[in-house]
């Protein structure tokens, strides 16, 4: 494959422009505590992942 095959198009404040494809670890880190005799489960927001570029 070649590296002209793995441009996507991509924009930035409308103006548009091609990139290799990238992934980065982005989000939140959470956790779901279940507890007995309850329904409902809590999850509980630990802030965001540490940014990890692949």
């Amino acid at each position: 494959m070649a590296w002209k095959d793995r441009l996507v198009e991509a924009s930035f404040r409308g103006v548009p422009f091609k990139v290799e494809e990238e992934s980065a670890g982005t989000g939140r880190r959470v956790e779901t505590h279940e507890y007995p005799n309850r329904d409902k489960p809590y999850t509980e927001d630990l802030g965001k992942v540490t940014f990890r570029p692949s």
